[in-house]
């Protein structure tokens, strides 16, 4: 595996002992090419496998078709499993590797049922898990993705489940998903539509806390949106049910294109994080627009303006007297140095490998995130995805 650059909180990220690949076959039985889709599973757990401070975690794969239940699943498998079985990360990669090269040729599609991805089949098979293994005992009172313990040191689960599939934006996907009807308002409205994810993955959720388990969705991106695609839409509608569970949710593009742009030790953190370690303070935001600058062909330099952000200023959700304290003594950096700021204008972007490293504890983080303002509906530029996502993409299209 190749070196990584230095990462900050090594230390804190080697915490992860055992980590999950839960592969998603289904879209193999539906694409005539499943090659981009292939390339995008291996190149995204590569990433992740190549990643220094895991060397001396175990990894393990369990494939499965999100289109049925996971005993039936596990039946139509060439070498169904019925345990988990943990290696180290070269031995898992080589052993994952073989086993997608080779999967589409052993794949009896005339076998298979011709059912869409369910919520609830994945559901069920993330919980399968939890009996796949003999995971470490229930932790009394479990603090749900809290950010410091009682010392004051990052809490990193220490296991960590991956899953690899494809993120639905397209309406009738999004209805044959939740297997509902198209008028139901989830469809429709995003606070149901996180409501009606909730309703199916939050057992699922408890069950992965109670066992130290942290779970981060990587949305594989294998096929361009067409223009047509964009006028039958739910922006952001599962992207924000798997968030509001606090899992990690990413898109393979940036995890492969980022991590070409920066140390991936700056986007590990949005995997093994919860999304729920903070909490906003409503009066410490700040709002900016973001543009990206780049050249015509002419050499002259064009804005493109992409997104709205938000600078959020998070505190912990920590009992901890001392950051408490800490929080109380600080004032807001975002009244600092942000007060007043209306754009933030990217001219540049370059790889430093070196990061800084940073000693003790963190207080006063500031968030950036793209503004939904009051409803995503209607804002058909941004194809639900996070901003991030755009800049890579406007990269590699110039």
């Amino acid at each position: 595996m190749a070196a990584e650059a230095k990462v900050p909180f090594p230390n804190y990220y080697t915490k992860t002992q055992r980590i999950v690949f839960l592969i998603d076959l289904n879209p193999l039985l539906h694409l005539q090419d499943p090659n981009p889709y292939l390339k995008a599973l291996i190149s995204s757990s590569k990433i992740l496998l190549s990643f220094p401070p895991l060397s001396s975690s175990l990894f393990s794969f369990k494939p499965f078709f999100s289109s049925l239940s996971p005993l039936l699943s596990s039946s139509k498998l060439p070498f169904p499993s019925l345990s988990l079985s943990f290696n180290h990360p070269d031995s898992t990669f080589h052993s994952l590797t073989d086993f997608i090269t080779s999967i589409p040729t052993t794949i009896d599609r005339a076998s298979f049922p011709l059912c869409p991805s369910r919520a609830s089949n994945i559901a069920a098979s993330l919980r399968q898990l939890v009996h796949d293994y003999a995971w470490d005992p229930l932790i009394p009172d479990p603090v749900a993705g809290a950010l410091f313990e009682s010392d004051g040191i990052l809490l990193i689960r220490s296991n960590l489940v991956v899953l690899l599939s494809p993120v639905y934006r397209d309406l009738n996907l999004l209805r044959e998903f939740f297997d509902v009807g198209m008028d139901n308002e989830c469809l429709n409205d995003l606070g149901a539509s996180v409501k009606e994810f909730c309703g199916v993955f939050e057992c699922v959720n408890d069950a992965f806390v109670s066992r130290d388990i942290h779970c981060c969705w990587f949305d594989l991106k294998f096929q361009p949106w067409e223009n047509g695609d964009l006028e039958n839409s739910g922006f952001g509608f599962l992207e924000s049910g798997i968030r509001s569970l606090g899992w990690g949710f990413l898109s393979s593009d940036s995890i492969v294109l980022g991590s070409a742009l920066v140390p991936f030790g700056l986007i590990y953190p949005n995997i093994v994080f919860s999304l729920s370690i903070f909490h906003a303070d409503a009066s410490g935001m700040g709002n900016a627009q973001l543009s990206l600058e780049i050249l015509d062909a002419n050499g002259k330099p064009l804005d493109c303006k992409l997104c709205e952000l938000e600078f959020v200023n998070f505190k912990t959700c920590s009992s901890n007297q001392q950051m408490r304290a800490d929080n109380h003594r600080n004032s807001s950096l975002l009244d600092q140095y942000l007060d007043g700021v209306t754009e933030v204008h990217v001219r540049a972007l370059r790889r430093y490998d070196e990061c800084e490293k940073f000693e003790g504890r963190l207080s006063n983080s500031i968030i950036v995130c793209e503004s939904l303002g009051k409803s995503r509906k209607g804002r058909k530029d941004d194809l639900g995805e996070f901003c991030a996502d755009r800049v890579l993409h406007y990269l590699q299209g110039i």
